[in-house]
């Protein structure tokens, strides 16, 4: 019990002095409101001027599982997909309507191990 007591009393000094601190130090204070609150400002606008990047898909392959990834892609929130050719692809990109170039290979399904994938 009394070990208890020592780490209250221990404790309550700890946040004395935070207090005391934060109340004479403004620049702190400020710093450490405004700054977290800075970065999230940040962040948020990071992550949405980054979603639905219009993104050119050139399909080589039509299997399941091209298909299923074509398909998350899709639904992920992060890319506005547009399905066209290998040349229309580049076209668009030297245009800037686009920002990328997603490449499904013809061979994309047998190159997968078939021991791990299930449908």
């Amino acid at each position: 019990m009394a070990y208890i007591k020592y780490c209250l009393r221990v404790m309550i000094a700890c946040m004395k002095k935070e207090i005391r601190t934060a109340l004479t130090e403004r620049v702190a204070l400020f710093q450490t409101t405004i700054l977290p609150i800075n970065y999230n400002l940040l962040l948020i606008l990071f992550v949405l001027s980054g979603s639905n990047a219009p993104t050119a898909v050139v399909m080589q392959d039509s299997g399941y599982y091209a298909q299923q990834f074509y398909s998350a892609m899709a639904h992920s929130y992060s890319f506005s997909l547009r399905q066209t050719s290998a040349s229309e692809a580049n076209t668009l990109m030297a245009q800037g309507e686009i920002v990328a170039i997603v490449t499904i290979p013809p061979d994309f399904d047998s190159r997968l191990p078939k021991t791990s994938l299930s449908r």
